[in-house]
């Protein structure tokens, strides 16, 4: 996989904020990627936890923050807000269920050369348009993606479900 992380057709100008920070910090971009989205996950994970009640305890989401912190350094953990926010502009900007991890993941951090494989997104989406899921299907449609990789095939099949007249809520992954 080359470094062009265009190939999806998403303008995830957010990645070239990683980019620069890799850069100017000297920090490896997988790493740096890495970092981004455990912090993003952590925090987000907190206000989910705050809402219902469900998720991680709050104590295994601040330590896996405190050691993305340790690794990547305190200047580069500040400017991981930005780099979020440029992400919601991102998903904001594109269509839904365009994926914009997905791309950065498998340029930065994808082992490929030693076996690891993903599908692209067209092939995913022929691939939900041909098995389902239907608006139909019983409450919730169930997805199992045991080799998740990037989650392109579960975007795919909430696209899927999305043009058959469902609702993404409708898939239980």
């Amino acid at each position: 996989m080359s470094d062009d992380v265009s190939w999806y057709g998403a303008r995830a100008t957010y990645h070239a904020k990683l980019e620069k920070m890799s850069r100017s910090t000297g920090f490896g971009r997988g790493d740096l990627f890495r970092a981004f989205v455990t912090m993003a996950s952590a925090a987000l994970a907190r206000r989910v936890e705050a809402l219902d009640g469900n998720g991680f305890p709050a104590s295994e989401r601040e330590q896996d923050y405190l050691d993305a912190v340790a690794r990547i350094g305190a200047e580069s953990a500040r400017q991981m807000p930005e780099v979020f926010s440029a992400l919601v502009t991102n998903m904001e900007a594109n269509e839904p269920f365009c994926d914009l991890l997905g791309p950065v993941y498998l340029a930065w951090c994808s082992r490929s050369k030693a076996g690891e494989v993903y599908t692209p997104p067209h092939i995913c989406d022929a691939m939900a348009e041909m098995i389902g899921p239907k608006r139909d299907d019983p409450w919730p449609t169930s997805v199992l993606e045991p080799s998740c990789g990037s989650g392109q095939m579960i975007l795919s099949a909430a696209k899927a479900l999305v043009k058959a007249g469902g609702t993404p809520l409708q898939l239980k992954v």
